[in-house]
């Protein structure tokens, strides 16, 4: 089965990180004691520094010095962003590359991607729109096959069936024609709220932190 798909402001990124954490219902969240979920490493918060998005060892600096000081660990996030319409309905693809750390997929069918041109789907969409181990989506004029689909931590589970999560390796994200958008995950050792609502709240307070929010719950 073949389906064919055919800078931000700083503001608008900060808005569209804050609405994300807003309406992100999660599978570690809502059954954590599901054995396959166990691992996923779902985040405590996410968080922005001040620096530019293509300088990744700049922004990489300044997280080390926040991890050191507040004790907790990270992960850089990428993102691109891609709208595009398929006869007369709009798809949103939330691209990213694999996590390693933190917010962890977990496949439900298949594998991660291994290979140029693979790419894993959320669940939902490939369930919604047809898609199998082996289909082909179209994204900015280029043909992936859907290696695999996953559910994770961050995303949400009952997303509109024209929205979509898209890991990729980094070959083929850096090969994405579209602006990017740059954030930090992070998570604490502890998991006592009380602790970790008030280091969230003097981080935010540091003065190359553009962002930080505590993710729902």
């Amino acid at each position: 089965m073949k389906m064919m798909m055919s800078s931000k402001s700083t503001r608008m990124i900060l808005l569209a990180l804050a609405l994300g954490l807003m309406i992100s219902m999660t599978a570690c969240q809502t059954n954590p004691s599901n054995q396959v979920f166990a691992d996923c490493q779902p985040e405590h918060f996410r968080f922005m520094v001040s620096g530019s998005a293509s300088d990744i060892d700049q922004l990489n600096a300044a997280n080390d010095q926040l991890k050191s000081k507040y004790g907790f660990i990270s992960e850089l996030v990428r993102k691109k962003f891609i709208q595009q319409m398929v006869f007369d309905r709009e798809y949103h693809f939330d691209i990213k590359l694999m996590p390693k750390s933190i917010n962890i997929p977990v496949f439900l069918t298949g594998m991660p991607p291994s290979a140029g041109a693979e790419i894993g789907i959320s669940h939902s969409f490939a369930e919604k729109n047809g898609l199998q181990i082996g289909s082909y989506v179209r994204i900015n004029s280029q043909d992936y096959v859907m290696s695999g689909t996953y559910i994770a931590p961050d995303e949400a589970e009952n997303s509109p069936d024209t929205n979509a999560g898209i890991l990729m390796l980094e070959d083929d994200f850096e090969a994405v024609n579209k602006g990017e958008t740059v954030y930090f995950a992070g998570r604490f050792l502890s998991i006592d709220k009380k602790y970790i609502n008030t280091q969230i709240s003097d981080l935010s307070k540091e003065e190359n932190i553009l962002y930080a929010s505590k993710s729902s719950e």
